[in-house]
């Protein structure tokens, strides 16, 4: 098999000194350590034996102010051929740079190979991912490992058939977001807030109303991470993944920060997933239904109740919003 190249190259005429195939691929052969044969249609570079087509359109669009070249080269698909091509595409970028022209990628087999190299490490990683997430709920909820999914990840639906997964119906951010998305177990009501009032609810009660995320419950003492380390690492995977996906270009460069962040994600992960059978968790708490009861119903109301005066200090009122109970919330939790 082949990695196949395709650029068109434009020069505006009134500039470009080397019109003609003749003329141009000479130019290609004067940079250092390049040859041309254009007998043989081959361009040697560093070892490597390429086969090459030049051709020009000069000829056939005479009035035009641009001259437009066709280049198509070829390698072997072997690592250290494929490194070369890339080496030697970038030496033909800055010829046409230096002679102010433009080039235009039709064909890149060489983002294609490295494309192919990142594909299976990323399926790799995305897919330890979705096996820590379900053999550790699995391991300590049986059946009802589908309730543990946060509902603002969201799964269409809980019965499932028999050997199915719902996690592989998720995208590669969304199976990050069941680990390190931070989402509370349960909701802040009016009982809970008459609790804060009366100063009878303890900074562990609390714990539970605020946004934390799984991995900070369960693993962050078991594995030596925070999930800010390997959220940041998945984000980065993510934009990486997107390039293959949407056939951008994708250069060694991109399959080497692959390979390094993989790694990185992949060794908490299966510290993560060595602690499972030997974790200590007391309990795994599903998170509280959408439609439970929770605070914007009884403070957000667009009309309150009349209050006697000497009972407004026992009322708390619509005058409370949201972002004043989490601040309060999270002042209680630390301390």
């Amino acid at each position: 098999m082949s990695t196949e190249v395709n650029y068109l190259i434009l020069f505006d005429k009134k500039i470009f000194q080397f019109s003609g195939v003749e003329r141009f691929s000479a130019l290609i052969g004067l940079a250092e350590g390049i040859k041309v044969d254009n007998e043989k249609s081959e361009i040697i570079f560093n070892s490597s034996i390429f086969s090459y087509s030049l051709t020009s359109e000069g000829d056939r669009f005479k009035n035009h102010e641009t001259e437009l070249f066709d280049l198509q080269i070829e390698s072997r698909k072997n690592e250290q051929d494929v490194e070369n091509l890339f080496q030697l595409l970038r030496e033909i970028r800055i010829i046409v740079s230096n002679q102010k022209g433009t080039i235009t990628p039709v064909f890149d087999g060489v983002s294609a190979y490295y494309a192919e190299k990142a594909y299976p490490i990323i399926h790799h990683i995305e897919n330890l991912m979705r096996k820590l997430y379900t053999k550790f709920t699995l391991v300590q909820l049986g059946p009802k490992w589908v309730d543990s999914i946060p509902n603002e990840v969201g799964v269409s639906s809980k019965v499932l058939p028999n050997g199915h997964n719902p996690l592989y119906d998720f995208d590669f951010i969304t199976i990050s977001e069941l680990l390190f998305k931070d989402y509370p177990t349960k909701q802040i009501d009016s009982v809970v807030l008459t609790n804060i009032k009366k100063g009878t609810i303890s900074p562990e009660d609390i714990e539970a109303y605020m946004p934390t995320s799984n991995w900070e419950r369960y693993f962050s003492e078991m594995v030596d991470c925070e999930s800010k380390y390997l959220e940041n690492r998945w984000k980065k995977l993510y934009s990486l993944r997107n390039k293959i996906a949407h056939n951008k270009l994708f250069s060694k460069s991109d399959l080497s920060d692959v390979k390094k962040i993989s790694e990185e994600v992949k060794l908490k992960l299966n510290q993560a997933l060595e602690t499972i059978s030997s974790a200590n968790v007391e309990t795994v708490s599903l998170p509280t239904p959408k439609d439970t009861e929770v605070l914007e119903g009884e403070l957000c109301q667009d009309s309150t109740p009349t209050v006697e005066a000497e009972d407004s200090d026992n009322n708390l009122g619509g005058l409370v919003t949201l972002a004043l109970v989490g601040a309060f919330l999270g002042a209680i939790a630390r301390a």
